[in-house]
């Protein structure tokens, strides 16, 4: 079927009642293409928006970074510490060092001493702040381990809080995660 199209602006010589009969078939067939191109589509956009998003967050992070870089951190020293003894049976050293504060960011520097004769894995860790009536609260925190610890070495590990009551409090708990194993600190 050939299908010939013109303009006019003639009234008598348009023709208002054009149909196009497609088989169901067909009619599912073009449903389906077109849903098919809006969906490459919005696929396509949000791909793009991802990658505009992650150049906004790269772009801001580096901006902190260079804010905080600017800034000299106020220095608080805990020097508490806790042995533990591991799930092998071998004995480690939690040594809590100081907390640094940047801008609201309160970095609670730890180091783990291995004293067994096994790589030490170290997982997440925790702060939480002691109420006088014996209420915990769980600070929201961020936590960068170190990577396994050979036997015998010394690793250093961060625990990043925004949270003012990280700091001024003197009741908090620190815990650490490794290997099934909780290991606490108090102050």
């Amino acid at each position: 079927m050939t299908v010939a199209l013109r303009t006019t602006y003639e009234v008598d010589d348009h023709y208002t009642d054009i149909r196009f009969v497609l088989s169901e078939e067909a009619r599912e067939r073009l449903i389906d293409s077109m849903v098919e191109q809006r969906i490459e589509a919005m696929r396509a956009q949000h791909e793009r928006r991802l990658a505009r998003l992650d150049e906004e967050v790269q772009s801001r992070a580096f901006q902190l970074i260079g804010r905080l870089a600017l800034s000299d951190p106020q220095r608080r020293r805990i020097r508490e510490r806790q042995e533990w003894t591991t799930a092998n049976g071998e004995t480690a050293l939690l040594m809590l060092q100081e907390v640094r504060t940047l801008g609201s960011y309160h970095l609670f520097l730890y180091d783990i001493r291995n004293d067994g004769t096994e790589p030490l894995r170290v997982g997440d860790a925790s702060l939480r702040v002691l109420d006088p009536d014996g209420a915990e609260t769980e600070l929201e925190t961020a936590n960068t381990p170190p990577a396994p610890i050979p036997p015998g070495e010394i690793g250093r590990g961060v625990l990043v809080a925004t949270s003012d009551q990280a700091i001024g409090r003197d009741r908090l708990r620190f815990s650490l995660f490794s290997g099934g194993e909780t290991v606490e600190v108090k102050w």
